[in-house]
């Protein structure tokens, strides 16, 4: 179980640096294809893993797989599909905590 946990932590972490980085390749671009800021459009995306990895912490799977949910629903603000890719993987993979 700790080593799983720690596992999807460290999943987590890398995916929220990822995002990060995405974020700012948008941010020098000024807007996304739609014409929206783009920083602001994944904060949701963001605030959501955030929290999943608060839970997943706090070893409260409920409010983990809700955060995930929440999550899925922000997805498409990101504009690489490989992180997109990734990030809906560690999505799916990880709903049921063991």
């Amino acid at each position: 179980m700790q080593s799983v946990q720690i596992d999807e932590i460290a999943r987590l972490d890398g995916l929220l640096d990822e995002l990060s980085k995405d974020e700012v390749s948008k941010d020098e671009l000024g807007k996304d294809e739609l014409g929206k800021e783009a920083p602001t459009q994944c904060r949701f995306l963001r605030e959501h893993l955030e929290s999943a990895r608060v839970y997943l912490l706090g070893l409260m799977p409920a409010e983990y797989a809700l955060s995930l949910k929440m999550a899925e629903g922000a997805l498409d603000c990101v504009s690489d599909p490989g992180l997109r890719n990734r990030i809906e993987q560690f999505i799916h993979g990880a709903e049921s905590p063991a």
